[in-house]
């Protein structure tokens, strides 16, 4: 061990970083903050300094103080804590919803997403429910695509008609938290704009820098054939717009471990940057020149990421290569865990709450993974000849980085590519070509001038590059599906894999032991949860808008009942109910049964049968759970009076309730799904206060043998 904490102080970086981090985290999930926290925290920096202090008088060298003082570590760790607390995201002080008319000026171009078109906005006034309101607030733009919808472009000022909406989950367990990922991004509010209720106030402000990066990036597509189907993964490569990406085109990249090529993120910058330096021939023997290099390679790198929005990975990027671009022309030997934790302190001191975002997360693990595991695995795996080194270095690189982020990928994406080598070997030399491509020829787009015959070359590259995607995503056995880890285990999985390394770098035994505890921790814990669960019986009714869906699940099987009308429901409820079984753990036999409820056919299925034309009955564990929706209220009446039942599921469609049926419904537990509207919701709150409504509380989770009701709310 000693050998690893000599290697740990020549990283200073990570002496303080690593208690920052740890406070960061702490201060996100704080509630509020109160004078208790204020004077605690006081408390125990006082408390740091003092040890730092009798650490020093005790002969002990700064180095040392550093590495070793609990005190300094509680120090950056409370900083951390303050500072985050301090700067996240907090809910505006005028919170509204309701009818509005709202003045607002466009932070980005309007894009189209699925049957709407979205684009971002932050207002000046508004008036909402007859209240005038003058604050500025960033919200997202709806507009439904039945509307014929003008071009609107960013730091244009509108005058936008509509409903305003908080932005909230559905409350399905297991979820992606959307509401905290668009709070963390400053936007609480949805303003879903009413048909032909807008028009614009004036044009973009013609000398604001703030809307420059909108109109190159405009610019540029404005030269390229949009009608092309390959346009989709060039602007996405290029420009970092994945807007156009379709379902087919995400599902074939993540198929074949090609996913993190649409994201413009570290590898796109370290090819850029590696173009430049190549390119860019200076004397190197006078500062001057190295120093002049170095600008005019950070002056393109901050503009590529300026044409990009500024996205989180870009910037995250940029920064790091920026450090080790001013740490070579100083001619210094820059340590490069030194470079990667100081760009991840400055990134994380302009905006503590990246660190929860799994794009930070990933996008410097994999970074973290070449570095260390790459000189391992050319180690090990040594190729003398230059055409076999510069691909085993290729391959070597690929690995690294996935072995770096699989815990976690496992954990946010429950899928493995199988052949993500293959795919690197091949995809990343082409995706090399067209940034290089785009990267020379980038001034003469910002001056507007389109080569025709270069933007051939690109389509036609990108045409090769989805063509071999494709290819390698429909092999069989492409893609390990459904793959569940629970943070712990993803956790420990992932020190597991960096002990190993440890054992090959510093050739102790008890690195080896430390190994073996932590798989055989992984191990347990899973093997522990997983029988737990399994001999669970439950019951959840799911939130959904579109359709209603009721899974059982217990002995290892799971069956999902989904009643939809008319139109079945979109591809995110099939994507959410395919991952749901594993986040419930329930493996072995599993199965949807859709039921279209105004089909003229009766639906009779194992637990499941259809009573009269809009109402199911559902047994299961010994529990009789009603499903009502569109039937007549006189066999609603007759269904109450002639059978006790333990849940009663009412979706949209159902008829107005009288006495009798609020009577009937006085000792049943009752619940409304997300299919109900607003004012239909209301209406049976007020004849049964106590329902419980998933759209509001979400998910609805009966564990059978504790009878218990878990509120999985996530708003």
């Amino acid at each position: 061990m000693n050998k690893f904490i000599q290697d740990i102080g020549k990283v200073p970086v990570l002496r303080v970083l690593f208690p920052f981090l740890v406070g960061i985290i702490i201060g996100l999930n704080f509630s509020e903050r109160n004078l208790n926290v204020w004077l605690f925290s006081v408390a125990l920096i006082v408390f740091s300094v003092l040890m730092a202090i009798w650490f020093l008088k005790r002969g002990y060298s700064n180095q040392k103080v550093m590495l070793l003082s609990p005190g300094l570590s509680l120090l950056f760790a409370f900083i951390g804590v303050l500072y985050s607390m301090e700067l996240r995201e907090k809910a505006p002080d005028i919170v509204c919803e309701g009818k509005a008319l709202v003045s607002a000026r466009l932070l980005s171009d309007i894009e189209e997403k699925g049957n709407n078109y979205v684009v971002s906005i932050e207002t000046d006034q508004w008036i909402i429910n007859d209240t005038l309101l003058q604050n500025k607030q960033k919200m997202m733009l709806y507009i439904k695509k039945d509307s014929l919808v003008p071009e609107m472009f960013a730091g244009e000022k509108w005058i936008f008609g509509g409903e305003v909406r908080r932005i909230k989950n559905n409350g399905n367990p297991g979820e992606f938290d959307y509401a905290a990922y668009m709070h963390r991004k400053g936007f609480w509010n949805i303003l879903f704009v009413s048909p032909k209720i807008y028009t614009r106030l004036s044009e973009p402000p013609v000398r604001s820098l703030k809307y420059l990066p909108d109109r190159i990036a405009r610019n540029i597509r404005n030269g390229w054939n949009m009608d092309d189907p390959d346009i989709a993964v060039l602007n996405a490569i290029t420009l970092g717009d994945k807007h156009m990406l379709t379902r087919e085109i995400r599902s074939a990249f993540s198929g074949s471990g090609a996913m993190h090529l649409l994201a413009v993120s570290g590898l796109h910058v370290g090819m850029i940057w590696w173009i430049l330096d190549k390119i860019i021939r200076l004397p190197r023997r006078k500062r001057l020149f190295r120093i002049v290099k170095v600008l005019i390679i950070l002056g393109i790198l901050w503009v590529y990421a300026g044409i990009t929005g500024f996205s989180d990975s870009v910037t995250r990027s940029v920064t790091m290569f920026s450090l080790v671009s001013i740490a070579t022309s100083f001619s210094r030997s820059s340590n490069i865990y030194n470079t990667l934790f100081l760009s991840a302190f400055i990134l994380l001191a302009l905006k503590p709450s990246r660190i929860v975002e799994p794009g930070f997360q990933l996008s410097y693990l994999a970074v973290f993974g070449i570095v260390s595991l790459h000189p391992l695995l050319s180690k090990v795996f040594s190729i003398r000849s230059k055409p076999g080194k510069r691909i085993s270095d290729l391959i070597f690189v690929s690995i690294a980085a996935q072995l770096a982020t699989l815990p976690l990928s496992l954990l946010y994406f429950h899928i493995f590519p199988v052949y993500f080598i293959l795919t690197n070997l091949v995809a990343i030399p082409i995706v090399s070509l067209i940034l290089a491509l785009f990267v020379l020829f980038s001034p003469l787009f910002l001056m507007n001038i389109h080569p025709e015959f270069f933007s051939m070359i690109l389509l036609k590259m990108t045409h090769l590059l989805n063509v071999i995607v494709n290819s390698i995503s429909s092999l069989p056995g492409a893609v390990i599906e459904n793959v569940s880890l629970k943070p712990a285990i993803s956790l420990l999985l992932l020190v597991f894999i960096f002990s190993s390394a440890a054992f090959f770098i510093y050739k102790r035994v008890s690195w080896i032991i430390i190994s073996v505890a932590l798989l055989a921790s992984a191990f347990f814990i899973s093997s522990y949860t997983h029988q737990k669960d399994r001999d669970l019986e439950s019951i959840t009714i799911y939130n959904f808008h579109d359709c209603t869906v009721i899974s059982c699940a217990g002995s290892g099987e799971e069956e999902t009942y989904l009643l939809y009308q008319n139109e079945k429901p979109g591809p995110y409820t099939y994507d959410y109910l395919s991952m749901a079984g594993t986040y419930n753990k329930k493996e072995g036999n599993s199965r949807m049964i859709e039921i279209e409820t105004n089909s003229d056919s009766l639906h009779t299925c194992n637990r499941i049968f259809e009573i009269c034309d809009g109402a199911w009955a559902l047994s299961y564990a010994g529990q009789k759970i009603l499903i009502c929706g569109d039937c007549k209220g006189n066999n609603l009446q007759q269904m109450l009076d002639e059978i006790q039942w333990d849940l009663v599921v009412f979706r949209a469609g159902l008829p107005y309730l009288s006495e009798q049926h609020i009577n009937l419904l006085e000792r049943t537990l009752v619940l409304a799904d997300g299919t109900f509207r607003n004012f239909e919701l209301n209406r049976l709150k007020n004849a049964l206060p106590n329902i419980y409504a998933t759209s509001v509380n979400g998910a609805f989770l009966l564990n059978i043998p504790d009878t218990v009701i878990v509120d999985t709310q996530r708003q």
